[in-house]
Order: C-alpha cells, then sequence, then structure tokens
C-alpha cells in the first residue's frame, strides 16, 4: 500500500453524507405524503404502525444522528463527528501499524503525516483529514524495500517490544522532511521527544535518525547530481 489516505476516494466516486442525509428525508417525506393513497385499511393494520415508525426513525436518523464520513462505491466510511482520527484509521480504514498508547498526545505511539507534517492522531479530530494526505506506517516501506529510517532503526537496534515503533518511523521521516534533523545527535533527541519509547531505546533511535537522514541526503545529492 503506497499512501494510505484518511479523505475520501476521488471526485466522482462519493457520495457525501449530506446528499445521503437529504436523500433520506426526501425518501420519508415522500412516504408520509403518499401514504394515505396507497395504504388500504387492511394493509394500515397490519404494517402501517411499522411503517410510521420506519419513518420517524429514517426521519430521526438523518436529522439528529450527528454522523458524518462518505460512501462511495465499493467502500463506505461512518463514524461520529467527534470521533478522532486513530480510531478512524485503526478501526475503520483498518490501518492497525498506528498505536493508541496515552490518548492524550504525550507519548507519540499515534503519530502519522498528514500533509507532510507529524501529528498526534489522537488529537485530530477525523473530520480534519477530509481530503488531506495521511500517511501511515502501512505507507513507508515500498513493497519489499524498507524505508530508510525502517533500515536504520534495525539497523542500529531502535526498538524494543515494538509497540512505539511505528510511531518513531513517522516522527523521524517528518522530522528529517521539516529539515530538523541535520546531524546534531541533540536536535535529533529534542525534535524526537514527543515519542516516548518505555523499553528505553532511545539512544539507538537517535542514532537511527541521524544515519537515516545521512542516507536520504546522500541519496538527494546522487539523484541531483
Amino acid at each position: 500500500m503506497s499512501s494510505p489516505t484518511a479523505g475520501p476516494p476521488a471526485a466522482g466516486s462519493q457520495i457525501p453524507m449530506r446528499t445521503l442525509r437529504l436523500a433520506g428525508i426526501g425518501v420519508a417525506l415522500a412516504v408520509l405524503i403518499a401514504y394515505p393513497f396507497v395504504i388500504t385499511d387492511a394493509l394500515y393494520a397490519e404494517f402501517g404502525v411499522l411503517t410510521l415508525l420506519f419513518v420517524a426513525w429514517a426521519v430521526a436518523w438523518n436529522m439528529f444522528s450527528g454522523y458524518s464520513g462518505y460512501i462511495s462505491l465499493g467502500h463506505a466510511v461512518f463514524f461520529g463527528t467527534g470521533a478522532y482520527a486513530v480510531g478512524l484509521l485503526t478501526e475503520h480504514l483498518h490501518l492497525t501499524g498506528t498505536k493508541k498508547g496515552c490518548d492524550r498526545g504525550q507519548c507519540g505511539a499515534c503519530t502519522v503525516l498528514v500533509d507532510g507534517r507529524r501529528i498526534n492522531s489522537c488529537l485530530a479530530l477525523a473530520v480534519s483529514l477530509d481530503g488531506a494526505d495521511v500517511l501511515t506506517i502501512e505507507g513507508v516501506a515500498r513493497g519489499d524495500q524498507l524505508h530508510p529510517v525502517q533500515a536504520a532503526l534495525i539497523a542500529h537496534d531502535g526498538f524494543q517490544c515494538g509497540f512505539c515503533t511505528p510511531g518513531q518511523v513517522m516522527s523521524a521521516i517528518g522530522l528529517i522532511q521539516e529539515g530538523q534533523a541535520s546531524d546534531d545527535p541533540e536536535r535529533v533527541r529534542e525534535g524526537m521527544s514527543g515519542n516516548l519509547c518505555r523499553c528505553g531505546a532511545y539512544a539507538g533511535i537517535t542514532e537511527a535518525v541521524l544515519d537515516a537522514q545521512k542516507s536520504l541526503a546522500e541519496a538527494n545529492e546522487r539523484r541531483s547530481a
């Protein structure tokens, strides 16, 4: 998977939830208007109450459900308007590499890149990702070829239990892209300070970020030469 996106699919293939709600209200009103003309006394006696309950439910759901999201051909996502991005990614899009740790934006385990910038997805509302380019750990490697940050973490033993590793990888990639890594270990430690490692693999993480930054800089120089 290349760049997993939490926003809607390509234009033309999606139906916004707002449109679905309006359509649902329209259908419910049409049923109410047509009800006296098409329902006989016998049918009303048997199905009338259930029909009215269904219509009432449809109107209430469309108007007051408080749900948002989108539906498209072959793909649907529904989530509460107060839902956070980490839940959308892991529970609805099944991108389970992003981890939910402290749920307060303090541990960095849920770090993803949104439009190239690092965010704690446990603090970002899911609706804020609409139309954004969201990169998770699933989209970092190219097939069997690891990203330089991933390869460097392995080479420098920059992990132990692995729970925080996806967030460490995403934060390191963001740090390098922001141009904040340089070759100064202290700056790297400061830039990665929002990502906690309860196993204490900080030395290996710092070395891995420095190594990856150097590898990426050399690769860029070769491409521009």
